[in-house]
């Protein structure tokens, strides 16, 4: 609630639109009807890690995403924490 705190959305929701958006594309093609924006495809990349850890074994989730697709998911949450918690949180530039 802090005035001064950095809103990571608009740096990490920018990228995740374009760097998600052949992600999206593809799995909206393998389910007919269905349209998937690139935080819906961001969204479900979560779930790989989540049921993972929770049924202590890899998620079906994780078949759906490339090793590309990881670099990408990665990357994204660098960005977050960078903006967040990082180096650029402390700027008194944000």
């Amino acid at each position: 609630m802090c005035p001064a705190a950095v809103n990571t959305k608009t740096q990490v929701n920018g990228f995740v639109d374009t760097a998600f958006k052949d992600i999206a594309t593809r799995l909206s093609s393998g389910a007919p009807g269905v349209n998937l924006t690139a935080q819906d495809a961001y969204g479900i990349m979560h779930l790989c890690p989540f049921d993972t850890v929770a049924k202590e074994a890899i998620s079906p989730f994780c078949s759906l995403f490339s090793e590309e697709d990881f670099e990408i998911y990665e990357y994204a949450g660098d960005l977050e924490k960078f903006y967040n918690t990082g180096y650029r949180s402390q700027s008194p530039h944000n």
